[in-house]
């Protein structure tokens, strides 16, 4: 699982890249990379499929990834907003170190094309913004952190091993959100997100509860569409 997004999302695109291929784009993959958006919910349906046959394995159902029901939906949401400014910090650090460390400026140097200033058709903005974030947040959050995380920690016997493997996984996915074959850019895409992949599983073992972080999450997802989408 810590894995399987990424061939998800490559695959993802390249199901979307058909499209520009029948209508004669010279450039089908590069072209499908604009709406990752939209695209990007086949490998969430993909692992929600996965995961539904896993827990069920193991004897669970799949919201029992979400943590003991101990909190109520107030508590969760109070956790969720004092969380929300402290992963936006580490994403917007994690861009600027990202700037520095790739492209040698504390400014950030703008967002890749295809990436970034998308021009979309009007279904799939309201998409984006409406529809792509809340299964988008919520699948992230079940894969590495519900399912991925506590596994690996009682196969490895060590916490840090178990975070270590989950931030560089969930890292890793980002550098096929879109595919752009870009040395540089799968570069920067990668340091990018170190800093919230590092804490996002650290504050999930203090609460041993999803809840709170996905909520959370919705926020800087629900952001990020309207920050990518011109």
């Amino acid at each position: 699982m810590l894995f399987v997004r990424s061939l998800f999302l490559i695959l993802a695109q390249g199901l979307a890249s058909v499209v520009f291929l029948f209508q004669h784009n010279p450039h089908p993959f590069q072209a499908a990379a604009q709406g990752w958006t939209v695209w990007s919910t086949l490998a969430d349906l993909a692992c929600l499929f996965l995961l539904v046959g896993l827990t069920r394995r193991e004897g669970l159902g799949l919201f029992d990834l979400m943590g003991p029901p101990k909190k109520t939906f107030n508590q969760d949401l109070f956790q969720a907003l004092a969380l929300f400014p402290v992963l936006l910090f580490l994403d917007v650090a994690g861009l600027i170190l990202g700037d520095y460390l790739v492209y040698g400026s504390w400014l950030p140097v703008g967002l890749p094309a295809g990436f970034a200033g998308r021009l979309l058709p009007l279904w799939a903005v309201v998409y984006s913004r409406l529809l792509w974030w809340p299964l988008w947040s919520w699948m992230e959050e079940m894969t590495y952190n519900g399912y991925a995380l506590p596994r690996l920690q009682a196969l490895t016997g060590r916490t840090w091993a178990a975070v270590a493997l989950v931030t560089f996984g969930w890292s890793l996915q980002h550098l096929f959100l879109p595919t752009l074959w870009d040395g540089r850019y799968f570069l920067w895409r990668f340091l990018v997100f170190i800093p919230f992949n590092l804490a996002a599983p650290l504050i999930y073992l203090r609460l041993r509860r999803l809840t709170p972080l996905v909520f959370a999450h919705w926020g800087l997802d629900l952001l990020t569409t309207l920050i990518t989408i011109a």
